[in-house]
């Protein structure tokens, strides 16, 4: 919804790298003027859903993939007088199952291919585009992160719609029309380390493999890679939740 919201504030394509600071600062100053009211569900994508607490997890599950809101984020839990008690996010529901793969049985010990034939599309930008060119290409293709591949198809990072954050005050607006490198550079707490290796795995990875290091790694998403390291596909957060629901 922000990442949308700030396309919609500088009412333009992406801006370009001949930006002076005066025009930077101008589009900062209308974004920031805006109430926070303006952006909720602003992209369409994520309305209020609310659970009641007492509703099974797998009920849930199911439920949300035959309506088609497995995507969905993040849901209200309710109690029974309807009164929001907190927000379950799919990285909850992701933690939750790892920590109980066990109750997935011999159906965890299978390979990830063998529950998705084809894999997510994976939208990529070279290293050195713009961070706003990137984001701009998650918002117009509707995704919530793209690869970050070099020139010679080499995987080199990932970022996310979760980054723009690091972007949104007055001191780091400026950040976002550095080059992607550098703007997530700007965001490791080593600041000697230009990338922080995305999380991938194998078509022949299992599925608890999978979970534990998606869990571990505190990313939404696996990049499937071949042999070479070539880029096949990725497998997110909404991708595992169907395949509990589904399996």
């Amino acid at each position: 919804d922000l990442m949308g919201y700030l396309f919609h504030i500088c009412a333009q394509p992406v801006p370009g790298s001949d930006l002076s600071l005066s025009t930077l600062t101008r589009i900062f100053e209308l974004y920031a003027a805006e109430p926070i009211g303006k952006a909720i569900d602003f992209g369409k994508r994520n309305p209020l859903i609310t659970v009641d607490a007492g509703e099974r997890l797998l009920s849930l599950l199911i439920n949300l993939k035959h309506s088609q809101r497995l995507s969905i984020n993040r849901f209200a839990i309710t109690s029974a007088d309807n009164q929001i008690l907190r927000i379950l996010s799919q990285s909850d529901i992701i933690r939750f199952i790892a920590r109980n793969v066990v109750v997935l049985g011999a159906k965890g010990q299978l390979p990830i291919n063998h529950f998705m034939s084809t894999w997510s599309r994976v939208v990529s930008v070279l290293p050195h585009a713009q961070a706003i060119e990137a984001f701009y290409t998650m918002y117009t293709q509707q995704l919530s992160a793209v690869a970050v591949i070099d020139s010679q198809g080499h995987l080199v990072g990932n970022l996310s719609a979760s980054d723009l954050r690091q972007g949104l005050s007055h001191h780091e607006f400026h950040r976002l029309f550095m080059p992607v490198v550098d703007f997530i550079k700007e965001m490791n707490i080593d600041k000697s380390t230009i990338l922080t290796p995305p999380v991938v795995a194998t078509p022949e990875t299992s599925l608890e493999t999978l979970l534990l290091r998606v869990v571990a790694s505190g990313k939404h998403r696996v990049y499937i890679v071949d042999p070479l390291g070539g880029v096949l596909g990725v497998v997110t957060h909404t991708d595992l939740l169907n395949i509990v629901a589904t399996h």
